[in-house]
């Protein structure tokens, strides 16, 4: 990466992550290379990407080196690691979910109705004919009980 691209990287994008803070620093003085002489602008870069209660207690030291203070943040993190941050998700409104409720509702009872209305391939609603009978009348190979088929029609061999 150029020049440009490293100092961009370093000013905006680099977070501390899961590194201790003492490897993070080393990452940022990789990625500044020659471009920072002054530490006080990396230290600074560096202390603000460091959780805020360690940012709290390293303002104490302030008068300490730069490798000094990456010791004591290594140490702090160690020793109280950050908190997470849980965010919730806001909830539709209560008549949103009553709506959905009640649309959900009036399809299952479309369903059922539907299904109610459909006659099962095995019986018919009418006669007590079975499947085999009511689809192929005299040309069913096959009759399955109870089927009245012989008693309706006593001519036919089925």
């Amino acid at each position: 990466p150029s020049e440009g691209q490293r100092i961009k990287r370093l000013l905006s994008d680099e977070e501390l992550g899961d590194r201790r803070p003492s490897q993070f620093l080393r990452h940022l003085r990789s990625l500044a290379g020659t471009s920072f002489s002054d530490e006080k602008i990396l230290k600074q870069l560096w202390l603000r990407r460091l959780p805020q209660h360690a940012q709290a207690i390293l303002a104490t030291q302030a008068d300490l080196g730069l490798d000094a203070m990456a010791g004591i943040a290594d140490k702090i993190v160690e020793a109280q690691p950050s908190p997470v941050n849980v965010y919730a998700a806001a909830a539709p409104p209560l008549t949103t979910l009553l709506d959905r409720i009640e649309e959900l509702g009036k399809q299952v009872a479309a369903l059922s109705s539907d299904r109610s209305n459909r006659q099962s391939p095995n019986r018919s609603a009418g006669a007590k004919l079975c499947w085999y009978h009511r689809k192929f009348g005299t040309k069913a190979l096959k009759c399955i009980a109870p089927c009245t088929w012989k008693a309706e029609n006593p001519a036919s061999n089925q």
